[in-house]
């Protein structure tokens, strides 16, 4: 269930606003190498300093859809230029760590896939500083974010 969010909160949490899933093209199964997720740590911050606190936040691996994957295999040509896509997990980090140390790629149904803001660093010129740059964070795309992972049976 969508958690709803007051359009009076002094500040709005962008972090947490899901957009409509229907709105965007998702593959409904995804090949994914886990052996390449990255880990990323929940961290506290105490005076300014940023402290890790040992506990996983979340993990990113990268997923090609299927589907096309398996249209190109049969055709013999080579998935090599696909564009991979960013999939945030969230849950299930037991199942993703026993993947991760698994060789070869799995074929993937995400649970509860949604799609969120992500908030990227760009760089933007220092006004009246010739050459400096500042780093700012902006809300300016979006993101696949998923609890956990169900394993497919491959048909190859």
């Amino acid at each position: 269930m969508m958690k709803k969010i007051s359009l009076v909160e002094e500040k709005m949490p962008l972090s947490e606003l899901e957009l409509d899933i229907r709105q965007f093209e998702i593959p409904n199964m995804f090949r994914v190498d886990f052996s390449t997720a990255k880990e990323t740590m929940k961290a506290d911050y105490i005076d300014g300093q940023r402290k890790e606190t040992g506990e996983t936040n979340n993990f990113i691996v990268h997923g090609l859809d299927n589907e096309v994957v398996s249209a190109l295999e049969k055709m013999k040509l080579p998935t090599s230029s696909l564009q991979k896509m960013d999939i945030e997990l969230v849950g299930d980090f037991d199942k993703i760590r026993t993947l991760i140390n698994q060789t070869g790629e799995f074929v993937i149904k995400l649970v509860r896939p949604r799609v969120l803001l992500k908030q990227e660093m760009v760089n933007k010129s220092v006004v009246g500083k010739k050459n400096e740059w500042a780093r700012v964070y902006a809300w300016n795309s979006v993101k696949l974010v998923a609890d956990g992972v169900e394993l497919q049976a491959d048909d190859n």
